[in-house]
């Protein structure tokens, strides 16, 4: 029998992240306007797609974001996002850091790989 390694990411969320992210799901009065659930899967779906450009890091490229593109997109002001950004690197499910234009974000996943036969 063959042993094969199998590799998955988990993104780096305990209960109470979760929680926050999915605490105003239905709050949302606004039609234009994300919640935080869907705000960290716009940004999921940015790093899916700079995994997919540079293979060499993976899960742990970087990807550059102007505010200004996230603002017209989530539908919230700079403010919001900064203070959002600032919780979820405070909790551990991804770095940033300011850059000239704008910022450089990364997520963090766990990185589990699991033997097989």
């Amino acid at each position: 029998m063959n042993n094969k390694t199998q590799r998955f990411l988990h993104p780096v969320l305990d209960t109470s992240m979760l929680r926050y992210l999915y605490g105003d799901k239905h709050q949302c009065k606004n039609d234009h306007r994300m919640s935080r659930w869907e705000a960290y899967f716009s940004l999921l779906r940015r790093q899916e797609a700079k995994c997919a450009i540079d293979m060499e890091n993976g899960p742990r490229a970087w990807f550059h974001v102007n505010s200004a593109v996230l603002t017209e997109e989530w539908g919230w002001h700079r403010n919001t996002i900064r203070k959002f950004l600032r919780r979820l690197s405070e909790g551990g499910a991804l770095s940033y850091l300011r850059a000239t234009y704008g910022m450089k974000i990364r997520l963090n996943f766990y990185d589990i790989k699991l033997e097989g036969k």
